[in-house]
């Protein structure tokens, strides 16, 4: 006699394929919150960043930045700061954006550096690079398990930074200078 209370190999197997989809889901959303979590602590930190920032009073740096906006006729109002820390120039801020260099490089830089400095960073802002790395970053966020889209992020983020550089190249004219 056929046992009607035990199931089917097709009871099983979907039983089994649905233990295994929650699972997946489970670890997915884990993946997707540690992601998340990483972003948002990335945020404060920014924040925090902003609270020690100094604006940038060396004449020559201003002189250089002012002079800069003229060729470029940057309209757009960005601040430049400086930050003692080791650190590269960056720039950071969607509604209102900063230029920041360390303070090292605000006494000590020649004034070719600091141009090339503030024009690689402006054209960032310019760019919407800074719009851009944060939808890199929501994207990687939900598919943190893929490693393609890893790459991709990779290769967006160093193509972001060759066209930032090819720019300063063509205002100078000088690719060994600035390399």
């Amino acid at each position: 006699p056929i046992n009607h209370s035990s199931p089917t190999i097709w009871q099983q197997i979907t039983e089994s394929s649905t233990t295994v989809t929650n699972s997946v889901g489970i670890l997915w959303g884990f993946g997707v919150f540690g992601m998340l979590a990483k972003l948002l602590f990335s945020f404060s930190r920014l924040e925090q960043l902003r609270s020690r920032l100094i604006p940038i009073k060396n004449e020559r740096v201003v002189s250089i930045w002012k002079s800069l906006r003229e060729k470029q006729g940057i309209k757009r109002s960005i601040s430049i700061a400086q930050i003692n820390a080791a650190c590269s120039p960056f720039a950071f801020g969607f509604w209102r954006p900063h230029i920041v260099m360390p303070t090292e490089m605000v006494s000590n830089a020649s004034p070719q550096e600091i141009e090339d400095a503030l024009l690689h960073e402006y054209n960032h802002i310019a760019n919407r690079d800074l719009w851009l790395a944060v939808l890199q970053k929501i994207t990687l966020t939900f598919y943190w398990w893929n490693p393609i889209i890893k790459w991709l992020e990779q290769q967006f983020s160093l193509s972001r930074e060759e066209l930032c550089d090819i720019a300063v190249v063509a205002h100078t004219g000088k690719p060994k200078a600035y390399a």
